[in-house]
């Protein structure tokens, strides 16, 4: 579904990605760990067409998104939970969810097709606002309440919700337990497993190791820009020094790990 390869992108004279690759397939849920600075977020935003790389290419499906708008990506499928929730604290949270349907039900166009486009358009989106409330009830209890007045699980609930009304097919979700309890992050963590299970592609940017570990099919070890090893948990907990650097004790399977 999602292909990275060899993808370069600086800040300045500061190399953030380093040649960075990846692949997500349908279905599967992908983590992406890494210390702060080794890359994490700046991958996710040139997925999402936030940045530019200077080399490589991304493909989704079999067309290159790398250089595409925001908005375009978007509208192909892709959506993001950005990191710290950045929620619009003014607006209600109802608001904050139909601003997540933007690009994906409202076009510049709409407004020379006439009404029977308009209305199609707004069925669309109150069925998939209420799809949303379903997955989280608490969202559709405080609908009319300003979101900055959410506590902190909420407003990622809220931010997953608004990602979700895009209608995505791949969801990236850039550091979910960031300032959680972790009460909480297990409570955010059922609403995305019923997610997984409706088919819903995920790749997960996360610092917390083990919490990754336990969700993802597969891992990327990012540091300094650079993959430094991928596979399946069980694989990377094999690796001594990988433990040791990122998983926090010494934990062994007979798993194996690709490192490049």
């Amino acid at each position: 579904m999602l292909s990275v390869r060899d993808v370069v992108v600086s800040y300045g004279r500061i190399r953030a990605l380093q040649g960075v690759s990846l692949e997500v397939q349908p279905g599967e849920w992908v983590a992406v760990i890494g210390p702060n600075g080794a890359g994490k977020t700046t991958l996710v935003n040139t997925i999402s067409g936030l940045l530019r790389p200077e080399q490589g290419e991304i493909r989704f499906g079999d067309r290159r998104i790398d250089g595409a708008s925001p908005a375009a990506v978007v509208r192909r499928g892709i959506s993001q939970v950005p990191e710290g929730r950045q929620v619009f604290g003014d607006l209600s949270v109802e608001d904050n969810l139909r601003l997540g349907a933007y690009s994906r039900f409202f076009r510049s166009s709409w407004l020379f097709d006439g009404y029977p486009r308009l209305w199609r358009d707004r069925r669309a989106l109150q069925h998939t606002l209420g799809q949303v409330n379903d997955l989280f009830p608490r969202l559709a209890a405080c609908r009319s309440r300003p979101a900055g007045t959410l506590s902190g699980g909420e407003q990622q609930m809220l931010a997953i919700g608004r990602a979700l009304m895009a209608q995505p097919q791949l969801l990236l979700v850039d550091e979910l337990s960031l300032g959680l309890a972790p009460l909480v992050v297990r409570d955010i963590v059922v609403h995305l497993q019923a997610l997984r299970r409706a088919g819903l592609t995920l790749v997960l940017i996360e610092q917390n190791a083990g919490l990754a570990l336990s969700l993802a099919d597969r891992v990327y070890v990012l540091e300094s820009g650079r993959v430094r090893a991928h596979g399946t948990p069980g694989a990377l907990r094999a690796q001594p020094d990988l433990v040791q650097a990122y998983l926090g004790g010494p934990r062994r399977s007979a798993d194996t790990v690709h490192s490049p």
